[in-house]
């Protein structure tokens, strides 16, 4: 476990879009239905995914706010709910790129690294 709480820089990377996408969500609420769909096409008929059908169908249910909170909140629920989430849409790779170089640094690290979440 790192000093942040997370395993390793993957589940901070993880962390780091889910707060982007979280980001997106909030700008822009109709992004909820890029994950709607996403949820229904690739979820829905699946069993084993039934268990995240369920969560992300209630969850998108309550709106943009809810869907935000949900996915940056650091614990066991967040975690699921990151693990589960349905796709917003892509980001794009000068995102992605910046979002990995501040992947290697704990995210409790000193501001003066530039590298601020």
């Amino acid at each position: 476990m790192e000093a942040d709480g997370f395993r390793d820089r993957n589940q901070r990377y993880g962390y780091l879009v889910a707060c982007e996408n979280a980001r997106r969500i909030l700008a822009d609420a109709s992004v909820l239905e890029a994950g709607r769909r996403h949820l229904d096409r690739f979820t829905r008929d699946i069993p084993q995914r039934r268990h995240a059908h369920a969560l992300w169908s209630a969850l998108l249910d309550e709106g943009a706010a809810a869907v935000a909170a949900r996915l940056t909140e650091r614990g066991a629920r967040g975690d699921d709910a990151r693990e589960t989430a349905p796709s917003f849409g892509g980001l794009s790779g000068p995102v992605r790129a910046r979002l990995l170089v501040m992947a290697r640094v704990p995210l409790d690290a000193p501001a003066s690294t530039g590298l601020v979440a």
